[in-house]
Order: C-alpha cells, then structure tokens, then sequence
C-alpha cells in the first residue's frame, strides 16, 4: 500500500475539513477530489447522483456559482475495516443579490472509504435535513406579502422522470394562469430567476431544465426541435397545467413555437424572447465554428457572454452563466448549432391560433429585431412585436424586470 501525500486525509474525521476548504475555494473539481471515484450523493432537491462525476461536478458547479459558505462539524464517527460514518452537523451560508444572508443547518450522514493510498474520501453523501440551502435562496416575503399573494412564497425544487431522462424543475409561484419557461442553449432554469421572482405573486411559474443541460440528466433520445418539444408536452401533462403560456428564449423559442403549432390542449399564449427563428439559419463557417465551440470552456463562455449581452453581468450572474453553459452534455451543445438551427419549422408555425408576444432585445447583435419582424411576425397570426430597450440577445439577463412586465401585461390580456 503506498503512502497517502500529505495533502489527503488520514482519518474519516478529516474529510469534512477537506471538503469545507474545496467548497469555500469555489473549487468544483477539488470538491470532486474528495469524493471516491464511484459516489453516491443525494443532492439538496431530493435526486441522487449515483456513480456519475460529471454530473456531480456539474451539480457542484452550479451550486458554487453563488458562493456558498460551509462550516461542516463532525459529531462522531464509526468505523469498520475500510468504511467509515460520519455524522456532522453543517452550516451554510448564502448571500442573494441585494447581499441579504441568509443561513441554513442541518445533519449529515456521511460514508467514508479508505482508498488504496490509504487516504479517506467520501464515499456516499446523505444530508438530512436539507431545505435549499446550496443552492440560490427564495427572497423570503413579510407575513403580510404572504397575505396579499396566497401561495406567492410556494417554491417546489423537483425532478421529475420525462420520457427517458430525469428532468430537474422549479415550480414557484401561483395562480391561475401558469407561465412555462424554456431556456436558452447554455441556459438552464437559472436563467429566469430575476424573471420569475417577479412574476410569482401573480402566477405559477414552471422553469425547468431541458435534458442534457443543468440537473437534468441526459436522455437517450436526441435534441432536434421535436425532441424537445415533446418533452416539454410531456412535462406540462405531468404537472396537470389546464391553462398555461409557455415563454420560450432563443433556442427555447423555437422549440415553443414548434409546440404552440400543435395547438396543445390549455395552451393560452405565447410569449417569444427573442427567439431563434423557425426558418433556417446559415451563418458563415467562422461564425458557425464559433457557436459550435461556444461552451468548451470557461473563456469561450466569456467571450459568449460578451457578445450576447448589451453588457456585463454582475460577478455572481457572470459565474451563474459559466456554470450554466458548463453544465450541457456533450450532445446537448452540438445538437444546437448542428442541427436544431437549421430545422424549416416555417409551414408549421402558420398553424399558432394563440395570442403572440415577440420581445425582441433592442441591441441584440444575434437576432435582430428586423430580423423578428421578417421571420416571425411576418409568419404567425395574431403576433405582435414589442422592442426592450438598452437590452441584448440575454433579455432574461440584461432586463429582468422589463421581461417582467412585459409578460405580466401579456397575462393579464390573455382570455380565459
């Protein structure tokens, strides 16, 4: 058996502290680092990563994005030959954007093995007792904002088990009306956040995470526009919604579209943000390589971020988009630029007998808003165009409370 370098725990009791120190770094892949190489983790909204590190780290990514701080304090600990329990009681703590903090506790049950080297690693996670805290906290409302809004403070975290793959959503909010968010390629449910705080004292607001980007887990089927598509009619049944507007950005706007076209039962609107258009796209090679290697790696994602945004995001939106762009299965960023852009969805679209909202960013340098008025509203009856001021391609990003109202209005106009 070789020595254990010095840097690796020599105990069960010590794996926490290493793990604190990974986490509080911001460090996804030394966050990894102590976990074996087969772990078991049951994550903050109930799933379980099971044997799959890429996944892990992705999740890991995600949560480390808002920076997050642990304090992880061992209780006791068990051990049997080359297992060991741990049970410590955790701290996190948590800022939200207006810098609020806010703190949660728990107990955890931790399973170390002892490798090879002789050193500790984490071998199955279980945190009892978990209620959010890693990931971005819910804006907690006065008891009287509660009053005036039933159900405005209501935010489900969930996985749900659609077609093939385990689709990871946040379902928040209420009212009669549900408002369906589908995001962009590189984006996952995150990429509303600032949207759908916004609009939950007046609706439910479902946003999920397409399979092969975020906490969703990736299918066997493909990404073509029908794929997905599918998916999100297969979700909308699940959740039992009889009356909804599915809002759908970029990518997600053509999938809405090509979903809109089959005029599915409940469907009450459309809301377009600047959505890629259901015609096909050709750019020149430069720029098609450029997409195809948009989410390779952090500086590809800055460079991405830059162009699609009227201008820098804050820090913590900034490491938001990294993680987010990060997190797609291989699969998932190709079908896009590959393929999915270039489905003629033309003939079907002529087929939406809802009311349609385009929100075009006024600056957006990827789909203009002539652009807009030529290829959709020239193609779908009854929708309209409306320009968001001093915004990109990431209206969800670059004005959130703008988006907001926007779909707001168009809520409140859309008949019963």
């Amino acid at each position: 058996m070789t020595a254990p370098t010095d840097s690796s725990p020599t105990s069960p009791e010590e794996v926490p502290a290493h793990f604190d120190r990974a986490f509080n770094g911001a460090d996804a892949d030394a966050v990894l680092a102590v976990f074996d190489e087969t772990p078991t983790m049951r994550m903050t909204d109930g799933r379980v990563v099971e044997a799959d590190r890429s996944q892990l780290r992705a999740a890991f990514a995600q949560m480390l994005s808002v920076r997050p701080h642990i304090r992880n304090e061992v209780r006791r600990g068990l051990r049997c030959d080359d297992l060991a329990l741990v049970v410590m009681d955790w701290t996190v703590t948590v800022h939200d954007p207006e810098g609020r903090e806010r703190v949660d506790r728990g107990t955890a049950t931790q399973v170390m093995k002892r490798q090879a080297d002789g050193s500790w690693r984490l071998k199955i996670s279980n945190p009892l007792g978990v209620a959010g805290a890693a990931g971005v906290p819910a804006r907690r409302a006065s008891p009287d904002a509660h009053a005036r809004h039933p159900g405005a403070g209501r935010r489900l975290r969930v996985n749900r088990r659609v077609g093939d793959a385990s689709l990871y959503v946040e379902d928040r909010g209420a009212g009669e009306l549900a408002l369906v968010f589908l995001h962009y390629r590189g984006g996952t449910h995150r990429t509303w956040d600032r949207v759908t705080s916004r609009l939950a004292h007046s609706f439910r607001c479902v946003a999920y995470d397409m399979h092969g980007w975020g906490q969703s887990g990736a299918a066997d089927g493909g990404y073509s526009m029908s794929d997905l598509a599918d998916e999100a009619a297969a979700l909308i049944r699940q959740l039992g919604l009889t009356r909804y507007v599915l809002v759908g950005h970029s990518m997600g706007g053509k999938v809405a579209q090509l979903l809109a076209s089959r005029r599915p039962a409940g469907l009450a609107g459309l809301v377009l943000v600047a959505p890629a258009a259901p015609t096909p796209t050709h750019f020149p090679e430069d720029a098609r390589q450029q997409q195809i290697h948009a989410y390779d790696n952090r500086e590809t994602v800055l460079q991405t971020i830059t162009f699609l945004s009227a201008r820098t995001p804050a820090p913590d939106v900034v490491e938001q988009i990294v993680a987010d762009s990060l997190s797609g299965a291989p699969g998932a960023k190709l079908a896009w630029p590959t393929a999915g852009i270039l489905e003629d969805l033309s003939s079907e679209v002529s087929r939406i007998a809802v009311p349609t909202l385009v929100l075009a960013g006024e600056r957006d340098r990827l789909d203009s808003v002539e652009q807009h008025r030529r290829e959709i509203i020239a193609r779908i009856p009854n929708a309209r165009l409306e320009i968001v001021a001093d915004s990109g391609h990431l209206v969800p990003i670059d004005e959130p409370a703008a988006l907001a109202r926007a779909i707001a209005d168009f809520g409140a106009q859309v008949p019963a």
